[in-house]
Parts: C-alpha cells; sequence; structure tokens
C-alpha cells in the first residue's frame, strides 16, 4: 500500500468549511507536487472524501484531470487510495493538484469527527496513524514532511485552533461565519496536523516554548490544572 516516490508533496494550501452542526464540509486544496519523471496518473490517499473538481496546473497552463477511489493493493477495507488520471502526460518537474472536495464529519473519534456536548457541537481531529485523509487529500505518509497553511470559515461565536498561530482572522457577515487564517507550518508528516473548532475554554501555559495550551468544553479548564 505504500505510494510511489516518483511524485513527492512539497507544500498543501488548505481551505475549510466546517459548521460542527452538519454531518458534511467542504474542502479546497492546493499541493504543490514535484514529478520525478512525466506522469499520465498518480496516486495519493483519501478516504471518504468526494471529489467535486480536479485539475493541475503546470506552468501557467491548467489541466483537468478525473479522479477514482480504490483500495490499496492487498486490502479488502476501505477505499483509501485517490487516482489521479491526467488527459496528457504531466512533464517532470513542478506541478500543483488543485482539488475541491465534500466529506463526512465522522462520529466516532478518528479522522475529523464531532462531538456534542452541553447543548453545543465542536470538531476535533485525531490522524494517528493514517486518518488525515479523511479530512483532505494528501500524501499520508509519515515520510513526508511538508509545511501546511491552513484557513477555515466557522460559525460566528466558535473559534478554530490548529498547529500554527492565527495570522489573521476576518468576519464574513453574510454567511455568519469568520474565517481564521493561520501562519504557515513547519515542514511535518501529515498525522500531526490538528484542528479543533468551537467555544472553548482556553488553559495556556506560562512562559513555555514551545506555546501548550488546554482546549476545553465551557467549565472544565480547572482539570488542566491538575
Amino acid at each position: 500500500g505504500r505510494l510511489s516516490d516518483a511524485v513527492q508533496p512539497l507544500a498543501y494550501r488548505l481551505h475549510l468549511r466546517i459548521d460542527p452542526k452538519k454531518e458534511r464540509f467542504e474542502g479546497e486544496v492546493f499541493i504543490d507536487l514535484n514529478l520525478a519523471k512525466s506522469q499520465s496518473a498518480f496516486v495519493l490517499h483519501a478516504s471518504g472524501i468526494d471529489i467535486v473538481a480536479s485539475e493541475i496546473q503546470v506552468g501557467k497552463k491548467q489541466i483537468r484531470s478525473d479522479t477514482q477511489l480504490r483500495q490499496a493493493a492487498g486490502s479488502k477495507g476501505e477505499k483509501e487510495e485517490l487516482v489521479v488520471l491526467v488527459g496528457r502526460p504531466i512533464p517532470a518537474g513542478k506541478a500543483t493538484l488543485h482539488l475541491t472536495y465534500r466529506a463526512p464529519l465522522e462520529e466516532k473519534p478518528h479522522g475529523i469527527y464531532r462531538v456534542r456536548e452541553g447543548g453545543k457541537s465542536y470538531v476535533f481531529t485525531q490522524f494517528e496513524p493514517s486518518d488525515a485523509r479523511r479530512m483532505f487529500p494528501c500524501f499520508d505518509d509519515p515520510i513526508y514532511k511538508v509545511p501546511l497553511e491552513l484557513s477555515v470559515d466557522v460559525p460566528m461565536g466558535q473559534t478554530a485552533y490548529s498547529n500554527a498561530p492565527v495570522q489573521k482572522t476576518k468576519t464574513l457577515p453574510q454567511a455568519k461565519q469568520t474565517r481564521f487564517t493561520f501562519a504557515k507550518s513547519k515542514p511535518m508528516p501529515t498525522y500531526l496536523v490538528a484542528l479543533a473548532i468551537g467555544e472553548f475554554d482556553v488553559l495556556e501555559a506560562k512562559k513555555h516554548t514551545p506555546p501548550i495550551r488546554v482546549l476545553t468544553t465551557p467549565g472544565k479548564s480547572k482539570q488542566g490544572q491538575q
């Protein structure tokens, strides 16, 4: 089930639209790639994701591509590989894969999932060992360590947290949402990507490098001091 090293990721730029009260969310990802040789098809990871549109940018050219999910070799479980099919071969070198998609918020604590407590809904992620592919199409193998730029639209009144500090926020009044844009992360494997959305109490460690904080549902932050 290992991916070919003929195509390798260089960076991810990911935008998500998530409402913890809804069963599904929307995403858009740009994946910068390096192709060791010319390719007319290649494979990455995705699970439970419905691809809406797919294209590849090579230089200034936009090339439409098709996708299909398949089982990994020897697997009898879920379809967890995403095959990208291109009408004409892509030359060796740099390219960018652009995908828009929809996916479910899981009800069990793996991948990207939601939790309901005290009449409120929350979203969390748990990607170990290999469930980042449930939130976005990616090369979900720890051998690949690349930076991630993430932005998330969430309902007004809720907050999003991730691995990197918030770079800016923007109110989207027509959609009744707030957009959180995070700074580019350091290179890391996909299983370490983290996201939390909701109305949280936040407990922050004082003068700690790197910064540490504990997120809890309202009224439970004192438990983090123990």
